[in-house]
């Protein structure tokens, strides 16, 4: 994925937990960190949500542009929800 590029995450089926992995192409070593994301923006990520690097380089990886499931509102169980 260039830098600047877009990419989308589509559900098919009835998943109920999904992972994201992302990483630097040209450093492994730099790649997502969901313990800032969820400690910036809360455990569920949804639109305008930053996602962040790993240390040292703590900067910008994405950012969320869109979010489907925001029909369903954050609950506070564990799930995101339920179908």
């Amino acid at each position: 994925m260039p830098v600047g590029g877009f990419f989308r995450i589509t559900l098919i089926g009835e998943a109920l937990v999904g992972n994201l992995n992302l990483c630097n192409a040209h450093d492994l070593s730099e790649r997502f960190y969901s313990g800032r994301t969820r400690g910036l923006h809360g455990t569920y990520i949804s639109m305008g949500n930053r996602l962040w690097r790993t240390l040292p380089f703590l900067r910008l990886m994405a950012t969320a542009i869109r979010d489907l499931l925001d029909c369903y509102g954050s609950m506070p169980s564990a799930v995101r929800c339920t179908m």
